[in-house]
């Protein structure tokens, strides 16, 4: 080493920003990741990012910067709480390192957006999803040379799915094998040739090893290897079992209603057809959820971000309203600030107070709605049970009511904090100037004909918008999906 100048190191070392470790890693050994979200939530102005803003940069960068992590090996506990922590503050706080409480507990944030999340993977879930993806490579003999050395050097003469958990193996080796538990009733072998599959130790018996089922028994009264594949018992595209037992027997009672259909041999992720992804997995594996019924009033396309994430705040009783304050102590008055003179609570708010009730009132008589609005929760109602389907008109009306929601919790946030007053008309006259950039802004639109194809409501209420006719379709609207 010294003739060659070169200087001798220590582990752990780092290869692509990882550390090298035999071991399991510690919290000192991820701390580099930890870091690095944390500079990059101090890089950027976040005061000035509405919610919407800040849960685009959370998935799109905060969430990527650990996705190659979790990809690796099994993150210590620490370090995953570590991260949701991080990712939890700077939503709902804008920084990474504070110690406040946010609107709506984290384990409801980290749910699909379908069951009443906002979308975001917890780590831990994520983690598990993404090494079950190596799981995945080993399975189908991936032409990698990572799967190559796995199967000679780890596995050797054993196989994947009977392999044990020995006491010398690394960090890394017994988490995948350890991933096993999660994936066994979710993958699905279909057998065509068998010249892939173990005929003894491969979940393709019922989604069962044969070995597991009848034990090794079964293996010596069938004379076959315990190397065999199912090729063994197939003879002209047909089974053809050694019948030496009563329990070869029942399996070649039950395997004659497997057909054996042309090609090769092929593992298929939870049904047939269906390939592996981590975005699979992880909704597989995540605790399972009944869809909540106001998904598409909040989240349809072409929506404004910051308003949607107001509605789904409203949805999930996540906003600070002064009667919540008044209970926690922090303000003595829980009194409406538009001056009504009745508490404001939520449901007060949206839409029974007579200023925020008198802004949606005029936007549903423009909509062709003859109805008068009343408190939150029998506006939900209506907006669950009416504010379904892809037509314009609803589509329409979902984002004036975001816009509405939207604007009327800045405004009272203006009268609470910065002493600043607007009255109801000057509310309509700025949503209305936010709705109609929205629907000239639309990137994709279908060109329709003629004017006789729309009735005279659809004519009114694109002369209420002042939208050009060339801009606009009536019938259904055909706008991106995102």
């Amino acid at each position: 080493m010294s003739m060659l100048n070169i200087q001798e190191g220590r582990l752990p070392v780092r290869y692509l920003g990882l550390p090298l470790v035999a071991s399991k890693p510690s919290f000192m050994d991820c701390k580099i990741l930890v870091d690095k979200l944390l500079r990059r939530t101090f890089s950027w102005m976040s005061n000035s990012l509405s919610f919407g803003g800040r849960l685009q940069l959370l998935k799109s960068v905060l969430f990527s910067i650990q996705v190659f992590w979790c990809t690796t090996f099994i993150l210590p506990a620490a370090v995953l709480k570590k991260c949701d922590s991080i990712l939890r503050s700077f939503l709902w706080h804008g920084l990474g390192n504070t110690k406040r409480a946010g609107k709506v507990a984290w384990w409801k944030v980290c749910r699909p957006e379908s069951v009443g999340g906002l979308g975001i993977k917890d780590s831990r879930t994520w983690n598990r999803a993404a090494i079950m993806k190596c799981a995945w490579d080993i399975c189908n003999r991936k032409e990698t040379v990572w799967t190559k050395w796995c199967n000679v050097v780890l596995l050797k003469d054993k196989f994947f799915w009977t392999a044990p958990i020995i006491g010398n193996c690394s960090w890394g080796w017994r988490n995948i094998l350890a991933s096993r538990k999660f994936m066994h009733r979710r993958i699905l072998y279909e057998v065509k040739d068998g010249n892939t599959f173990s005929l003894w130790f491969d979940p393709w018996y019922q989604g069962e090893t044969i070995a597991s089922v009848f034990g090794q028994r079964v293996i010596l009264d069938s004379g076959l290897p315990r190397a065999a594949k199912v090729s063994t018992v197939i003879s002209e595209n047909r089974w053809d079992w050694p019948l030496n037992s009563v329990n070869l027997l029942d399996i070649s009672n039950t395997t004659s209603l497997i057909p054996l259909p042309a090609g090769c041999d092929a593992i298929h992720w939870l049904k047939k057809g269906s390939t592996f992804t981590i975005q699979e997995a992880w909704k597989a594996i995540s605790p399972q959820s009944q869809d909540v019924p106001w998904f598409k009033v909040v989240w349809f396309p072409q929506r404004i971000p910051k308003h949607s994430f107001c509605v789904w705040l409203s949805f999930m009783q996540g906003h600070r309203t002064l009667d919540k304050l008044t209970r926690f102590g922090v303000v003595s008055s829980s009194a409406c600030v538009f001056g009504c003179g009745q508490e404001e609570s939520l449901d007060h708010l949206f839409f029974a107070c007579p200023y925020t009730a008198s802004i949606w009132n005029f936007f549903l008589a423009k909509y062709g709605f003859n109805r008068r609005c009343r408190g939150w929760n029998v506006e939900a109602t209506w907006c669950i049970q009416r504010l379904q389907g892809n037509s314009h008109n609803i589509w329409l009306t979902k984002l004036t009511l975001a816009a509405v929601m939207y604007h009327c919790w800045v405004e009272r946030n203006n009268r609470c904090f910065n002493n600043e007053y607007r009255n109801s008309d000057c509310l309509i006259q700025e949503i209305s100037s936010v709705i109609e950039c929205r629907c000239r802004g639309l990137a994709h639109v279908e060109m329709l004909g003629s004017r006789q194809a729309c009735n005279s409501c659809d004519l009114d209420r694109w002369a209420f918008w002042q939208i050009p006719w060339d801009l606009v379709t009536l019938f259904p609207l055909l706008v991106c999906r995102v």
